[in-house]
Order: structure tokens, then sequence, then C-alpha cells
């Protein structure tokens, strides 16, 4: 059997995340001259001001400007939303955390020159009270809201959780191994109670078929394997078309027709190539994430690769070293621990703007957040867990295409002595980092990879 959560990993830290810590005076908010956005004296042009919207109020968020080396806390003129006033290069912590053992802890780094509205949510307080259950007679997947389901043994049921609001029903026909053929929409569905739909059948259904389209790549690399993923965002739900490795066909997908969207859904392709790296622990990705449109082109050029890369890390910090660079609008160092069933699981980033790194002159980026006041050692990573590092290069080169290449370097849990070592998983790793991409995608481009675990 076959689940995914559209809603995400990173995205369930939000849910505890409103604790009334952003209000003024607490460490989302200030009432001090600290803050940020204190008058200015007479006479006298206010410094530019930045925006950090959080949408649900951070456990913990603070800034400071490059030239200072003090952390202050931002004045919140409302709950989730928080205003800095800098006169150069600054710095800005966000701290989402739940009340269990998960945690996002995201530093960005920016300039005057980047733009003045930051976007870092702490996701949603939004219950799931609700269900919507049914019966399938084929093997495929249903999807509503933002939960979704597969099964390749027919028939099967399901049982996903829901909000009350208005959704899409959404269904793909075929089988989770090779492929899917058909589709169902059913549209605006009010549900205010749980919610029964009995039993679907592709061929009593009005079912359309899916668009067999084959993608290229000006510049893909010999070693390079190829898979793909599809996005379909109908109304309020969200749906994943699985990537299925066919190396005789290569990015073979198959696309829903645009004559059956609205206008407001959109339908994103990520065509990913990954290789090994010349180091057997560290792997290299690299793909393209597109709105298809009507007419579009099947042809893609993906992103050069990032050069030799290394990475070096104590309990606390991480530095990632690099030869050189695509080009990129921002880079991502990340680190993450999870434990093997996820239940315990941070992910540290650092965001750099290419304005940034000009400005600065580096060549290494470094994540260590122990001279943070208010970073409680729960936030900190285990080092008794399975860990990961990656650094990342994103670009947007056109409203519909956004890029992205990286290594990423595996950690295995340590073991007991007298335990033969276990190598990390990389597909899991990889996963993980999917899924906060597709965050970062979402908040910086007009490009969206759903997150899936």
């Amino acid at each position: 059997m076959k689940v995914f959560v559209l809603v995400g990993l990173l995205a369930s830290l939000g849910g505890a995340c409103g604790d009334g810590r952003g209000a003024p005076g607490g460490p989302g908010g200030s009432d001090g001259p600290d803050g940020g956005s204190g008058a200015p004296d007479a006479g006298m042009q206010p410094p530019p001001r930045v925006t950090i919207v959080t949408g649900v109020p951070p456990a913990l968020i603070v800034y400071r400007e490059e030239a200072a080396a003090e952390w202050k806390t931002p004045a919140s003129p409302s709950a989730g939303t928080f205003e800095i006033d800098v006169t150069g290069p600054y710095r800005v912590i966000v701290v989402c955390a739940g009340s269990g053992p998960r945690v996002q802890v995201t530093q960005i780094a920016q300039t005057l020159d980047d733009a003045r509205t930051i976007e870092q949510p702490c996701g949603s307080p939004r219950q799931f009270p609700l269900h919507v259950r049914g019966q399938m007679l084929q093997s495929g997947e249903v999807s509503f809201g933002g939960f979704g389901r597969g099964q390749s043994k027919a028939p099967w049921s399901f049982d996903l959780p829901a909000a009350a609001g208005t959704f899409d029903f959404l269904a793909f026909f075929g089988d989770l191994s090779t492929g899917f053929d058909h589709f169902e929409i059913r549209r605006d569905l009010a549900i205010a109670a749980d919610l029964d739909l009995g039993t679907i059948d592709v061929a009593q259904e009005p079912a359309q078929a899916l668009v067999p389209t084959r993608f290229t790549a000006s510049n893909l690399a010999a070693d390079e394997s190829l898979t793909s993923d599809l996005f379909l965002q109908s109304g309020n739900t969200g749906a994943v078309i699985s990537g299925f490795v066919h190396p005789e066909l290569a990015w073979q997908v198959s696309l829903v027709p645009m004559s059956a969207l609205r206008a407001t859904d959109t339908q994103d392709l990520q065509l990913s190539a990954g290789s090994p790296s010349d180091d057997s622990m560290q792997q290299r990705a690299r793909d393209i994430t597109r709105r298809i449109r009507d007419r579009g082109s099947t042809s893609v050029t993906l992103l050069d690769p990032l050069g030799p890369t290394t990475f070096e890390s104590t309990a606390d910090r991480l530095v990632a070293t690099w030869t050189s660079l695509p080009v990129y609008d921002e880079l991502d160092l990340e680190r993450a621990s999870f434990s093997s069933d996820f239940s315990r699981f941070a992910f540290h980033d650092f965001l750099l703007s290419r304005a940034f790194i000009s400005s600065a002159g580096v060549t290494a980026a470094t994540l260590d957040f122990t001279d943070v006041p208010g970073f409680l050692p729960e936030w900190r990573h285990d080092p008794t867990l399975e860990q990961q590092f990656a650094l990342d290069a994103f670009r947007g080169t056109s409203p519909d295409d956004q890029l992205f290449s990286g290594v990423l370097e595996d950690m295995p849990a340590p073991t007991p002595p007298g335990i033969a070592p276990r190598r990390a998983d990389p597909q899991r790793a990889r996963a993980l980092l999917d899924t906060h991409r597709a965050q970062l995608q979402r908040v910086r481009g007009s490009t969206i990879r759903p997150p899936r675990v």
C-alpha cells in the first residue's frame, strides 16, 4: 500500500506553533527600543523596513544586521507578522516548533536589494476532524483536500482526514507501478460532516484519459537517472501523480488535459536527474519544476551541477564549502536529523541570497545557532539519530520554471559496538529534502512541488 500526506511533514509543525509567544513582549514581539520599529528622530529618514510573515506565530524569531553581533527581537504589528528596520545586509532566524520532538529552524541572509517581504510559514493550526470515505474498484490513487491514498490491489477502501469546507475530489486510475491512464475530478464538494462517496468504478464514472507526453533535456549527463512527479492543484485539493522509472522512456509522463482544468487550477511537473558524486557518501541531483500550459515546450535545460562540495560538522555546527556554483538566485544549506519512524525530526537550514553572498564575498556557509538568545536545547540535533547534509542552489528562469541543483551527504545513525554499521537510506533522505524544497518553491516561486512523506 502506498500512502502520502500532501500537507507534508514540515507543515505539520505549525499546528502547535500558535502558543502566544509571538505576541508583543514575548520572544516573537517587542515593547522596547530593540523592537526594530521605533519612531526615528525628527528630521531623519527612517531606515528601510522588511516584513516577515510566518502565519502561525513562531516559537522564536530574531534578527540582526550583518555588521552587528547582537540578535534582536522584531516588532509584531499583528499575529504572525513581524517588521524590522535595517540599513544593510541582515539575517533573520525563524523557529517553527510543535509540542512534540519536531522542529524546523531557518536562517535567512539577505540584503536590501532582495524582496522586502519574507514569507517563512510555520504552518496552519487547522484541524482535520472529519472523514471522507469510499471504495475504489480499480487500483489507483485518490485525493481530497490535503491528503491522498493509493492502492495497487483492487478493490480497496480509503478513509481520508478532512476539514469543513469545499473541496474537489480527485481519482486517478491505473497501476501504481507502471502509471495511470485515466482520472476523474468531482468539483466543489461541500463537507460539514463525514462524507461517504460510495463505490468508484472507472467504467461507470465520467473519467477522462490522461495525455502521454515525453520531455527531454539538452544537458543531461550520461550517469544521471531520471524520475518525474506531477502535482495537480484542483480547487482546494492537491494530488501527486508519482514518477515511474522507465529508463527506456526517460521522462515519459501522463498529463491532465488543460481542457479539464479551471483557470484557477494548476499543474506542475517536476523532472529530476540524479547521480552519485565522486564521494560515495554524496549524491547529486538536479531538477526543473515547470508549470504546464497549453502548447508548452517539452524541452528543458537543467541548472549546471555544483562544483566539489565538502561538509564539516560537529554536534551543533555544519560548514559547507564549495568550489564553484551555477548561476543561481539563492543557496540553501540544510541539515536534518530524524528517527527511523520520523517521530523525532529536526530540520535546520540557512538561506543565502545571491546579493548577500556577493556583498559578503563568502565561499562557505555555516549553520550554528548556539549564540542565538532563546534557542532551546531541544531544538538542537540529536547526534544519536540518522542525519543528512545538503547544499542546494535555486534559480527561477521564468514565471513557469524553477530550477534546482544540489549535493546531499548521508550520515547513518551511530551503531553500538559489535553491530555492523548501517548505510543511510539516500531515498528517504532525499524525500526529506524534497519536503523542504516544496515549501521553498511554494513561497518563493510560481511553481510548486508538493511535500510527500
